[in-house]
């Protein structure tokens, strides 16, 4: 027979699953790339490891890039906070390659490519980057687009505006 305290138990699971509650950040250990850093909880705790300013070739700035770290998830994602007055669109890549782990097997190379409005702070999804992998850098960058065209970016024309954080 229940009790009643572990019916309300059972009761709030239930409605927190059906909810579609994140569960938190702890429980989200393993490879969770492509997932929102915020929905799974991972961005409770998280902070900037990198930061790059967003400029044309005139060196006039767009807008920040950021890398940010969850040490509860390992995971990292890129942020940007656009400059004011901005129309067009952000564009936020990241790139982890293949990965040994160091308890065993392989974690295949993950990429995403997330564009949204330029208009309000905005980031893409995340990249799991385990600290028992062997690697531990990610390949990110962050563009301003106006129509097809790129207005500015984090790196340079050769580099495709990407940057590598280790």
């Amino acid at each position: 027979m229940m009790t009643f305290a572990k019916v309300a138990i059972t009761v709030a699971a239930t409605a927190a699953m059906s909810l579609g509650a994140a569960a938190p950040a702890s429980a989200a250990i393993g490879d969770i790339s492509g997932s929102d850093p915020a929905a799974t909880g991972c961005s409770s705790g998280a902070y900037t490891i990198a930061s790059r300013a967003i400029l044309d070739n005139s060196g006039h700035n767009y807008g920040t890039m950021e890398v940010r770290w969850s040490p509860s998830c390992q995971t990292n994602w890129v942020r940007v906070t656009p400059a004011p007055g901005l129309t067009g669109q952000m564009s936020k890549y990241i790139f982890r390659g293949k990965s040994y782990l160091s308890s065993g097997g392989a974690l295949m190379p993950f990429s995403n490519t997330t564009i949204d409005t330029a208009t309000v702070q905005s980031y893409g999804m995340q990249a799991y980057v385990p600290l028992n992998g062997d690697n531990q850098c990610v390949t990110v960058s962050a563009k301003y687009i106006v129509g097809n065209s790129i207005i500015a970016s984090t790196g340079t024309a050769q580099t495709a505006g990407q940057v590598t954080i280790c």
